[in-house]
């Protein structure tokens, strides 16, 4: 294979039953070369497959597929924001590369343990802490790829449909070889995300660079245009009100009912009450129809008479 791998084909018999396995002999990768000196990798492997019902009755290379996937080292920057209570965040950009001068550890000693492969500076766009140093520890690293190395070399057997496969990792692959690339990025977020969040280290360094923004309050205009509408026609309509009184021929007055004792009434009303002012509603009755204006008479009387 292009990754290095050898893949041989064995016809393995268990409890009188033939399987058709594959035997792979790892090399160290094609597109993701392990053995490169410029990225820290943790694990690089194959996964190598063929359908069923074809591996079953007889194989065809044509069906035969392999991925190569592999995981390495780097340092991300993120945009962090928040937003209606909703943080957002953002991938700007990643940087893996690492001088390989700078990778090689003492072969004996005490320095062999405690050797830190260091990140060269990043590029500016990424906006580090100026004289921030970025670190993998050798021994953290042999770690993550001993434990990685582990969890993806397994076998799935193709007993049925189902199949069985040798752990729970390798299942998760045999699920996923139909598109591995979501996967893979999966898998690396999450170790990202549990790295970021579980890590145990202590520094003094400043753990944020950027810039923050003051809580406001955000007004939603489309909401309070009805009331705002109403408030001004209101307005408006108050206005003309006041105007059209102010121009108008007739005089505006609002006082206590005891002006009413000053007025007099035309004799033909009068008439029309007598008789009716000891009864219960007797006013009311005579003469609550009666439309009247009120006119006035030299002298500055004013008189209601009929309309």
């Amino acid at each position: 294979m292009p990754s290095g791998s050898t893949i041989t084909l064995i016809n393995h018999v268990s409890s009188a039953v033939e399987h058709t396995v594959f035997g792979v002999t790892p090399g160290y990768g094609g597109k993701y070369n392990s053995k490169s000196d410029d990225k820290l990798y943790l694990v690089n492997f194959d996964v190598v497959g063929a359908e069923y019902f074809n591996i079953s009755g007889g194989v065809d290379i044509d069906t035969i597929k392999a991925s190569e996937c592999a995981m390495w080292m780097c340092i991300q920057a993120y945009n962090v924001s928040t937003h209606t209570n909703n943080q957002l965040q953002t991938l700007v950009q990643n940087f893996s590369y690492i001088e390989p001068s700078k990778q090689r550890p003492p072969s004996t000693g005490p320095g062999m343990f405690t050797f830190n492969h260091t990140f060269p500076p990043l590029p500016a766009e990424m906006h580090a802490t100026p004289g921030t140093d970025f670190n993998v520890s050798l021994a953290g690293l042999t770690q993550y790829v001993w434990t990685l190395e582990t969890m993806f070399n397994g076998t799935g057997n193709l007993v049925d449909p189902m199949g069985e496969p040798s752990s729970d990792s390798v299942e998760a692959v045999w699920k996923h070889s139909a598109n591995l690339d979501p996967w893979i990025k999966q898998v690396a977020l999450s170790m990202t995300n549990a790295l970021r969040n579980s890590s145990t280290g202590q520094s003094d360094d400043v753990i944020y660079a950027g810039t923050g923004y003051q809580l406001g309050v955000s007004v939603r205009w489309p909401w309070i245009a009805l009331p705002a509408a109403m408030v001004a026609a209101s307005l408006v309509f108050l206005a003309i009100v006041m105007v059209q009184t102010l121009k108008s021929p007739v005089e505006a007055w609002k006082g206590s009912p005891l002006a009413f004792l000053f007025f007099d009434v035309e004799q033909e009303i009068k008439r029309n009450v007598m008789g009716h002012t000891d009864r219960f509603e007797g006013i009311e009755n005579s003469v609550s129809d009666a439309r009247v204006m009120l006119k006035g008479k030299p002298g500055g009387i004013w008189t209601f008479k009929a309309a």
